[in-house]
């Protein structure tokens, strides 16, 4: 993107200027995070990606298309190449079998009919479905969770270069979000696609991602990798934003340990899993009882 705006309503009594200026770089193959408080302009800038929206200021270059242009111009090629699931995608679902379902995409792109149900099948197994045990079930007879998968594999099953996803554990259950989170991230090691996650979780931008935006009325506000950009608390907070659980309880310790003047070297803001903290701080005790 170079120097992207976009305006609802542009010259008309609701205008609203949504995003201003955006100059940003995704390369191939990262997992990207995009942060900020409602109203921030993160899911207007997800909709630039695949072309939903296109800017009223700027230019915009995904692969070999360049926005914008005449409304409907191979916009549904970039599409194709541009997943994207909204928040709650399981509303989206619509066909009596989860297998149609899943299948919509590529009847809809003339796909060869012979090779339909081993896409179908295996896009299902990414997602951690048995297409035997629920191929033929209504989608609306499962679980939320499983759904949410359902609605997760009719996207994978066009193969896109890129996979936008909008808050993809909103109303799950803390196993099922877990469940949601692991897949999408073992998805984009496997298949080394591009990953783009919108959350309100902290957590889940630091310990999945490896290059941030913070977005804040329309703008990019701090970007960086995760530990640069919780680094700065303050600025973190000011934007109605907090730091991960793990990066507060760590700069909770390294204030107690400088309080007590204890020789204790300080943990690193990099650590974002509780294995490595734990390993970490086993390391400095052992050290300071004299052990390894």
């Amino acid at each position: 993107m170079e120097n992207v705006g976009y305006t609802y309503g542009e010259k008309t009594p609701f205008e609203h200027r949504a995003l201003h200026q955006i100059s940003l770089h995704i390369p191939s193959g990262r997992y990207i995070g995009i942060i900020g408080h409602t109203g921030s302009g993160k899911s207007t800038l997800i909709q630039l990606c695949n072309g939903l929206l296109q800017p009223t200021q700027g230019t915009l270059q995904a692969g070999e298309w360049t926005l914008p242009v005449k409304k409907g111009r191979g916009l549904h090629l970039l599409r194709q190449k541009v997943g994207m699931a909204f928040q709650y995608p399981e509303y989206q679902l619509f066909e009596e079998t989860v297998r149609k379902d899943v299948a919509y995409g590529l009847d809809n792109m003339d796909f060869p009919k012979e090779l339909i149900s081993l896409r179908v099948n295996e896009a299902l197994r990414k997602v951690g479905l048995d297409p035997e045990e629920i191929g033929e079930q209504s989608p609306f007879s499962l679980s939320g969770g499983q759904m949410r998968r359902v609605a997760l594999a009719g996207i994978l099953v066009l193969n896109p270069e890129v996979l936008i996803l909008d808050e993809p554990t909103a109303g799950l259950d803390p196993a099922g979000k877990q469940q949601i989170l692991q897949m999408i991230a073992r998805d984009h090691r496997e298949e080394k696609r591009t990953t783009i996650l919108v959350t309100h979780s902290m957590e889940d931008a630091a310990f999945y991602c490896d290059y941030l935006y913070v977005l804040h009325q329309g703008s990019i506000y701090l970007e960086g990798e995760p530990k640069d950009v919780f680094r700065y608390p303050e600025k973190i907070r000011q934007v109605g934003l907090d730091l991960p659980e793990i990066t507060r309880f760590i700069m909770k310790f390294n204030e107690e340990i400088k309080a007590k003047k204890q020789d204790i070297p300080p943990l690193p803001l990099d650590i974002f899993k509780i294995e490595q903290l734990v390993e970490e701080i086993e390391k400095r005790f052992a050290r300071k009882r004299g052990g390894i």
